[in-house]
């Protein structure tokens, strides 16, 4: 599993950066066109439901324990994201 930082400061309008871009800064993909990939063929989790909108924001009222969303690609692939 991997662990990804996301600065408080980039929570913009009480939602996080769009999924695209959590799931390139977790390590989930490798780029933005990969990440649209994955989420367009109904590959991207988050906290364990499955997303099909490539402009998909996780609101912060989603955030687990206040600080945690959990990102999936695919079956085993995971990452857990901190918001400070």
């Amino acid at each position: 599993a991997n662990l990804c930082e996301v600065q408080l400061s980039e929570v913009i309008d009480e939602k996080l950066p769009a999924l695209d871009e959590l799931l390139v800064r977790s390590g989930l993909a490798q780029s933005k066109k990969a990440a649209r990939r994955t989420i367009a063929e109904g590959g991207a989790y988050v906290n364990n439901i499955r997303i099909e909108h490539e402009d998909f924001q996780v609101p912060v009222s989603d955030l687990l324990f206040g600080r945690w969303v959990v990102l999936r690609r695919g079956r085993k692939a995971f990452a857990g994201v901190v918001v400070k």
